[in-house]
């Protein structure tokens, strides 16, 4: 019976730990096409254009992590990035920004955000011993507002918070 108990709490906790990644996932996969663009998004566009053919952003100091991450992503993408875009997909507000590109990158800043809230789970079970601890910290960083957010542009604060996630996991 201890056994039997124990396979249905292993199964709550990874049934609990997929609702609540998936639910995070698809609050910022809902939002990565809004229309309204953040700032930084027309110059992250074209950094990310320019980091595929050389290593780094060359015209002023800016954190590389994000490029280097997503850099295998777009190379995967190329054949979808090269083909014309559909008819009737430029807005005005985005005439002169690879739309494309755009969204690629919100959809990899999605899914960076939904995995730094599986290394949120990670990282907390590990420290607290106990899986309700880490379920709570994936509750928490797959729903904060700022964090979901902020996944829904083209940003380097998903990779940042990722990468932060990621070398405490290791630390612990």
């Amino acid at each position: 019976m201890n056994q039997e108990n124990q396979g249905l709490q292993k199964l709550f906790v990874i049934a609990s730990l997929v609702a609540i990644l998936a639910g995070g996932l698809g609050l910022r996969l809902l939002g990565s096409g809004w229309p309204p663009l953040h700032p930084d998004e027309h110059k992250l566009t074209k950094w990310v254009k320019r980091t595929s053919i050389q290593a780094f952003v060359t015209d002023q100091v800016y954190p590389n992590g994000f490029f280097v991450m997503f850099r295998p992503i777009q190379w995967l993408a190329v054949g979808r990035l090269d083909r014309p875009p559909t008819p009737g997909t430029a807005s005005p507000a985005t005439d002169n920004l690879d739309r494309r590109l755009l969204l690629l990158g919100r959809a990899f800043n999605a899914w960076l955000g939904a995995a730094a809230a599986f290394l949120a789970f990670l990282m907390a079970r590990a420290i607290f011993k106990s899986s309700g601890p880490g379920l709570a910290a994936a509750w928490a960083v797959a729903f904060h507002p700022f964090f979901v957010e902020h996944c829904h542009y083209l940003e380097t604060e998903a990779a940042m918070v990722f990468t932060l996630f990621l070398g405490l996991l290791a630390w612990t």
